[in-house]
């Protein structure tokens, strides 16, 4: 099983401004909640999880950058692992010429003034899995159907991609 400051150490590895302290309390509350429990394997509850977690902090990031890498884009392409809502305001407006969005499809609409403030006229956002949840994203979805500044298109390649343009000021 994965040991806590292994866990600290993937994650700041790929996001050096992570907070430890919150890494850490999770990690010390989700061990008191579910320390003792056992599947029915009697491998621990908290391990499985654990485990997931470690996997993808890594998983996603390498592979962006191996993608990256290959289309000879890496050097003009900055990849942010991180909470969109938090990295979303730290930004100047039209700071971003693509956003990709691969998280949780409940906060999306939220976030919807963030994205929409941060991203360059002509600027493109994609969001995956935009058919394989289609109930999620229909909230998202009509937002940005709604804003006249943006003309969208779903995409039926894989599980969908949402692609949102926004037009030139």
């Amino acid at each position: 099983m994965i040991r806590q400051y292994e866990l600290v150490e993937r994650v700041k590895a790929y996001d050096p401004k992570a907070d430890e302290d919150s890494l850490n309390r999770a990690y010390v509350f989700a061990m008191k909640v579910h320390g003792s429990q056992t599947r029915l394997s009697g491998d621990p509850y908290f391990s499985h999880p654990l485990e997931v977690a470690g996997i993808l902090t890594e998983y996603k990031v390498d592979m962006a950058s191996a993608t990256f890498a290959r289309s000879g884009l890496s050097s003009v392409i900055s990849i942010l692992h991180d909470d969109a809502g938090r990295v979303l305001q730290r930004f100047e407006p039209g700071a971003f010429d693509f956003i990709f969005l691969d998280s949780e499809r409940s906060e999306y609409p939220g976030w919807w003034p963030q994205l929409r403030r941060a991203l360059r006229p002509d600027g493109l956002i994609v969001v995956d899995n935009a058919m394989s949840h289609l109930e999620q994203m229909a909230p998202f979805v009509a937002l940005v159907k709604a804003d006249p500044l943006f003309a969208t298109s779903l995409v039926p390649v894989g599980n969908g991609e949402f692609l949102a343009v926004k037009a030139s000021s």
